[in-house]
C-alpha cells in the first residue's frame, strides 16, 4: 500500500502497460492469431526513480478491471541481501502447480526448475499470463545475466521486468523485449504528489512553499520527493515548518537526506533504540517481527510500534515480517 499512496500515474506509461497485458488476452483467445508483437517488457531507471511503485500501482489497476486474472507477483531481493532467482522461479512454479498447470512435484534442483520453466509456460491454454519481476538488479551476482529467464516466451505469456541495470536490459531487448525508460518527475507532477499525499493526512502547503518543493531539483527523484514528504508529515510546528522544509532541502542527495530523516528519528525514539533497530534488521536474512524486535531491543512495545509505523513506506512487510 505504501508504494501505492499518493501515486501519480502517467497516463502514456500505463497505456503501454496495459498494450502488452491486452495483447496476451488477445492472443489466448485467439491462440491460431497470435501478434507478432513482443511479450517482454523491461522497466529501466535508476534507483528510486518509481519503479516499484509504477508497477506496484499498474498490477493493483490490472487486477481490479480483471478479477480472476492469472498474475505472478514477485519482488526480488526482499528479506535477503540479494534476490535469489531460483526463488523466483520456484514461487512461479508453484502458481503454475496451483493452477493446475504442473501435474507432478516441483524439482528441487535448481538446474531442474530452470530446463522446465519454458515447457510449464508453454502448456498454458486457454487464458492470458502476466508475470511481474520486480528488481532484477537485486539478483545474486551468478544470475545477471539472465540464462535462468526463458529466451522464449509463449504468445498468450507476458512478462514484465524492472531493474536499474542498464546491461541487464540490454540483455533483454536483445532478446526482443521492448524497453521502458522512465523519466524524472516534472515540476506539476511534483506538485500533484506533493497535494495528494499531504493531502491523505488532511495537511497542506501554501502556494510559495508549495511551488518552492516543486521546483526543488532533487524532487525530480521519487524516492527523494517522497522520503522528504513523510518527513513533513510528522513534522508538527507549523510556525517552524519554512525552516524545516529549508533544511531537508539542502541534502545532496537522497543519502544525505536518509541521513537527516535517522537524525530527526533519534530525537523522537533515542539514539540506541534506532541503532538497534537498524543494525537488526540489517542483518536479518528473512525479515524480523515486531514482537521479535520488541524482544531483541527490550523496547516498550508502543514505541516500537510507533517507530515501525514511521518507517513504514522504507519497509517491507511479508507475512508479519519486516526488512
Amino acid at each position: 500500500l505504501s508504494r501505492r499512496q499518493a501515486y501519480i500515474p502517467r497516463t502514456e506509461t500505463l497505456a503501454q502497460l496495459n498494450r502488452i497485458a491486452a495483447q496476451a488476452r488477445h492472443n489466448a483467445a485467439s491462440p491460431g492469431t497470435p501478434t507478432n508483437a513482443p511479450n517482454g517488457m523491461v522497466v529501466v531507471s535508476p534507483s528510486g526513480n518509481g519503479k516499484s511503485a509504477l508497477v506496484a500501482y499498474w498490477i493493483e489497476q490490472f487486477r481490479r478491471r480483471n478479477p480472476g486474472a492469472f498474475v505472478v507477483e514477485h519482488y526480488l531481493g526482499i528479506g535477503t541481501e540479494h534476490g535469489d532467482q531460483a526463488e523466483a522461479v520456484r514461487h512461479l512454479a508453484m502458481e503454475l502447480h496451483e493452477r493446475g498447470y504442473i501435474s507432478g512435484d516441483i524439482p528441487e534442483s535448481n538446474d531442474e526448475l530452470y530446463a522446465e520453466l519454458p515447457n510449464w509456460l508453454a502448456a498454458i491454454h486457454g487464458e492470458p499470463l502476466i508475470i511481474l519481476l520486480d528488481g532484477l538488479n537485486q539478483v545474486s551476482p551468478h544470475g545477471h545475466n539472465l540464462a535462468w529467464l526463458p529466451t522464449h516466451l509463449p504468445p498468450n505469456v507476458v512478462m514484465i521486468a524492472t531493474t536499474s541495470d542498464p546491461n541487464m536490459a540490454q540483455i533483454l531487448t536483445d532478446r526482443g523485449w521492448e524497453s521502458l525508460q522512465l523519466e524524472p518527475l516534472l515540476p506539476d507532477e511534483r506538485q500533484a504528489v506533493i497535494v495528494r499525499f499531504l493531502g491523505e493526512s488532511y495537511k497542506s502547503l501554501n502556494a510559495r512553499q508549495l511551488r518552492r518543493i516543486g521546483e526543488e531539483d532533487h524532487c525530480a527523484h521519487p524516492l527523494f520527493l517522497r522520503t522528504f514528504l513523510e518527513e513533513l508529515r510528522m513534522f508538527g510546528h507549523h510556525e517552524e515548518l519554512d525552516q524545516q522544509i529549508d533544511w531537508y532541502l539542502s541534502a545532496n542527495d537522497t543519502h544525505e537526506l536518509f541521513q537527516r530523516m535517522l537524525q530527526r528519528m533519534e530525537g523522537d525514539f533515542g539514539e540506541h533504540l534506532i541503532r538497534r533497530v537498524m543494525s537488526l534488521l540489517w542483518c536479518s536474512r528473512r525479515g524480523l517481527s515486531e514482537s521479535e524486535l520488541a524482544d531483541m531491543t527490550q523496547g516498550a512495545q508502543l514505541q516500537l510500534a510507533s517507530l515501525v509505523a514511521s518507517l513504514d513506506y522504507h519497509l517491507i512487510n511479508r507475512d508479519g515480517l519486516l526488512t
